[in-house]
C-alpha cells in the first residue's frame, strides 16, 4: 500500500510539472500532510496501525501494520484521486 501511493503521489506531481506547475511537489506533499493532520485528530488512537498514513506523510510503516487503508471517505487513496482531479481538472470539480 505505501508504495501504490507513493506511486501514485510521484505520478500526480509528474502530472503537475507537465503543465507547468512549479512548485507541484510542495504543492502535493503539504496536501499529504494535511490528509494525515486530519486522520491524526480523528483516530488519535489507530493511526498508525494503518499502512497508507506512511505512504501519505513519506514513511515507512512498522512490520506489525497489518490494516491497509482507510475506510470511505478516508482512504488516501481516495484522497489522492480526488486531489488529482481538483489539481488537474478544477472546472470539473
Amino acid at each position: 500500500m505505501t508504495k501504490q501511493i507513493r506511486l501514485f503521489r510521484h505520478k500526480l506531481i509528474a502530472e503537475l510539472e507537465k503543465k507547468g506547475v512549479s512548485e507541484a511537489n510542495r504543492l502535493v506533499i503539504d496536501e499529504c500532510f494535511e490528509w494525515a493532520r486530519e486522520i491524526q485528530k480523528k483516530y488519535p488512537e489507530t493511526y498508525r496501525n494503518v499502512r497508507s498514513y506512511y505512504g501519505m506523510v513519506t514513511g515507512n510503516p512498522p512490520k506489525d501494520v497489518s490494516t491497509e487503508d482507510f475506510e470511505g471517505e478516508d482512504s488516501a487513496l481516495l484522497f489522492l484521486e480526488n486531489l488529482r482531479k481538483r489539481l488537474l481538472n478544477p472546472k470539473e470539480v
